[in-house]
């Protein structure tokens, strides 16, 4: 299981996720300043761990499981409405035995999600292409041929 990174990793550790990046309203998305306050906070380098996948898949609850073995953390849904919206990190590093560098857990909003474009999909993965050291795909159930084509076309606009 993970254990906090040490305090001088990073100069402030949160006692919940912060959100990096929201949607501007135009189809894009922005930076928040207090996360990204938080991420220059960090003076190490660290393994990014992402997870992407349609919306309501179990993406923050995994996320949960990963950090502490139990599903406090990143937003839960409990309604039809998605409930993580842009990029949040969890607000600690942690550390296995078995990895050089600390992790950095990214939850992101699903993909597909109500008033959401395949153009604002394909910027949110693009970006968490781009920073995961490990980008995981989650699903419900088996994945199908049309998760598998829509994962196509995203990796194809990255």
């Amino acid at each position: 299981p993970p254990c906090l990174a040490s305090e001088s990793l990073s100069t402030t550790n949160y006692p919940a996720p912060l959100q990096l990046l929201r949607s501007n309203g135009r189809g894009g998305l922005e930076p928040v300043l207090e996360g990204m306050e938080w991420l220059n906070s960090i003076h190490v380098p660290v393994h990014v761990v992402s997870v992407v996948g349609t919306f309501h898949t179990g993406k923050s609850f995994l996320l949960n499981m990963v950090a502490h073995g139990r599903g406090n953390g990143f937003a839960l849904g409990t309604s039809v409405e998605p409930t993580t919206e842009g990029v949040w990190a969890w607000g600690e590093l942690l550390e296995w035995e078995e990895l050089k560098h600390p992790v950095l857990l990214l939850d992101v909003e699903g993909f597909g999600a109500p008033g959401n474009t395949k153009n604002y999909d394909s910027k949110l993965f693009s970006i968490l292409y781009i920073l995961s050291s490990n980008l995981m795909y989650n699903s419900v159930k088996i994945i199908d041929q049309r998760e598998i084509e829509q994962l196509e076309l995203l990796v194809r606009q990255a």
